[in-house]
């Protein structure tokens, strides 16, 4: 692979969401332009959407984009909060917006997302849930910056004890609980599961090496 060409087309092709993420990691720039390019997929509500992933064009809020704000804010240590784009999100998830309250997830895909351009995997079947993903993301998020509550406690315990169960999960699935285990150290939370045992399970443990 040529590097050069591949930073030629970054440069020239790039969203500026991503052309931000890319001069914080690799031209040392502070991480102001990424939220700010991030804040413009936000939605009233709290939550994001207007194709933040990048292969449905819904403009609604849902969590599977929420949960890529997330990633994203993470990722280059912009999770503060005290600032308006994670008290957004902890407001959009606090409204269990396009949450099933009697299995306890969010959805992985939403009925109006039939209604914009979408990859088909992003089309809604059977009650839209996903196994863990993006649930045990977002349960750790809330834990760590909006309010603790025993509902999402249980879901990371039950999405745990899914992978010590030995179930098949795909890599979109391990995203979910690598970000969800880095939530839950970098805030010290260790008295839900434990992290050292979370972090062993052999789906994830290699992650690590």
């Amino acid at each position: 692979m040529d590097k050069n060409k591949a930073i030629k087309y970054i440069l020239e092709n790039a969203r500026p969401l991503e052309l931000a993420i890319y001069r914080y990691f690799f031209e040392n720039e502070s991480n102001k332009a990424v939220i700010n390019e991030l804040s413009k997929f936000q939605n009233v509500d709290g939550g994001f959407g207007n194709a933040l992933e990048p292969d449905f064009f819904n403009p609604n809020s849902s969590p599977i984009a929420t949960n890529d704000a997330i990633i994203t804010l993470c990722h280059v240590n912009a999770l503060d909060g005290y600032s308006d784009i994670v008290k957004g999100i902890v407001r959009y998830l606090a409204s269990h917006d396009s949450f099933n309250e009697d299995k306890k997830r969010w959805l992985f895909a939403i009925d109006s997302n039939k209604d914009y351009p979408h990859a088909i995997w992003w089309e809604k079947k059977g009650d839209g849930i996903s196994k863990f993903n993006p649930s045990i993301s977002l349960a750790a998020f809330m834990v760590c910056y909006g309010t603790r509550t025993s509902l999402y406690e249980e879901i990371i315990k039950e999405a745990v004890t899914y992978l010590e169960n030995g179930e098949e999960i795909s890599g979109d699935d391990v995203n979910c609980y690598l970000l969800a285990y880095e939530l839950l150290t970098a805030n010290s939370i260790n008295d839900i599961v434990n992290l050292d045992a979370f972090k062993d399970l052999n789906c994830i443990s290699h992650f690590f090496k």
